[in-house]
């Protein structure tokens, strides 16, 4: 460890981290990419990354280690009871996963010895967090819990499951308080589940890999107005707004189409809106798209549209969906829900209205078809503020400060 204090101090950052995480690749999902990103720039600085998923990775009943990206993977999944991610099965279901968390926290006791790590870095659910620091007591190493989500907010709806809402609540609090620092990825995460008296926490928002350049300007026919939304299909994006506000603007001679990228449990019945609507020759769903497929989308679209509704989950977290918009300088017009308002600076980077407001959604659209101008120089400047706020280099030095702090190196 004196050998670490001397590297750290002289700007060599050759401290090794052990990330347990719920999930890692190849699925996708907003938490995986952020820890894809944090070890793609905390390994920019020198640091030296393993990672251990949780037994509830897909594939169930996989175990092992492998090499992702030259970083070695250890998999878990064989003490998970064939559960995965999906699979909690009522309060039954969720009490069986909670069981496998003695193991669990035994394989990181074990998997951090054999790689002699320098600290370990849970990233959310408790289920990660509270085995890390289960790890870091038995071996004397600090411990980062990182809280990504209220996740027991959107999992746990509904007035029957309040008594497990409100223990799942505890057991967030409890990690993020036992730990020996704690990251939220907003400032309104950190408030709902209470700041930390002794001080040791900080926010760090989500980052991602910036262009030297902005892309080239949206291609297509410059008469139209070409709307997008990439993301999940769940309800609480409030999709059924926008596609109310496509076919109100269509009615009124507007010409837009709207692409949407992505899967999920409200996509059957978005299709359904839409034809009612009968703006289906003015829809696109396509579905999971990736890579070359996903960058032709976002090259035809002029505006990403975040119709959030108002509640809990969309009130506390800040998404990767408006970034990955600045990167690619496109203007956003997005709900003035908390999670929106704390990443997004309304006529700089993009343009609020008021969550679930049809008159003013529609207001603002109209606004940045008859403006081409606004809406390319709102992009211009996302994209500007946006490489100095929400680029790699920025979340690495932010790591290195907290992983400094936790070792208690000057």
């Amino acid at each position: 460890m004196t050998r670490l204090y001397a590297e750290m101090r002289r700007g060599q950052h050759n401290v090794k981290v052990l990330h347990v995480v719920y999930q890692f690749w190849p699925t996708r999902r907003g938490a995986v990419f952020r820890t894809l990103n944090v070890i793609k720039a905390t390994r920019q600085f020198g640091c030296k990354v393993v990672v251990v998923s949780s037994p509830f990775q897909r594939p169930a009943g996989s175990a092992g280690l492998e090499m992702l990206d030259s970083v070695r993977v250890y998999r878990t999944s064989h003490l998970g009871m064939g559960y995965g991610f999906e699979d909690a099965g009522g309060l039954l279901g969720r009490l069986r996963k909670l069981s496998a968390l003695p193991a669990f926290a035994k394989a990181v006791v074990s998997i951090a010895r054999a790689e002699n790590v320098d600290l370990l870095h849970a990233n959310g659910t408790f289920f990660t967090g509270l085995a890390a620091i289960y790890a870091g007591q038995v071996l004397g190493l600090p411990t980062i819990y990182e809280v990504r989500s209220a996740w027991e907010v959107e999992a746990l709806s509904g007035p029957a499951r309040w008594p497990q809402r409100a223990v799942a609540w505890l057991a967030e609090y409890a990690a993020s308080h036992l730990a020996t620092w704690t990251v939220y990825n907003s400032a309104r995460l950190e408030d709902h589940y209470r700041p930390r008296k002794d001080g040791q926490s900080a926010v760090i928002y989500n980052a991602l890999e910036w262009p030297a350049v902005p892309p080239s300007p949206p291609c297509g026919d410059p008469d139209m107005l070409r709307l997008g939304y990439v993301g999940s299909l769940v309800r609480y994006e409030g999709l059924d707004l926008l596609l109310a506000a496509v076919a109100r603007l269509r009615a009124v001679g507007i010409p837009l189409h709207l692409d949407v990228v992505g899967a999920g449990p409200a996509e059957t019945a978005l299709k359904s809106i839409a034809r009612h609507l009968g703006v289906n020759s003015d829809v696109t769903f396509h579905g999971f798209l990736e890579g070359d497929d996903l960058e032709c989308v976002w090259q035809r679209i002029d505006v990403l549209v975040l119709p959030r509704r108002r509640e809990p989950v969309t009130e506390l977290v800040a998404g990767l969906k408006p970034l990955e918009a600045f990167k690619r300088a496109k203007c956003v017009v997005c709900s003035d829900v908390g999670g929106h308002r704390e990443i997004i600076d309304h006529g700089e980077t993009g343009l609020y209205f008021e969550a679930g407001n049809l008159d003013a959604l529609c207001d603002t659209l109209l606004r940045l078809y008859r403006d081409p101008e606004l809406r390319a120089r709102i992009g211009q400047r996302a994209f500007e503020l946006g490489r100095r706020r929400f680029g790699l280099e920025r979340m690495a030095r932010d790591y290195l400060v907290v992983y400094k702090a936790a070792l208690g190196v000057c």
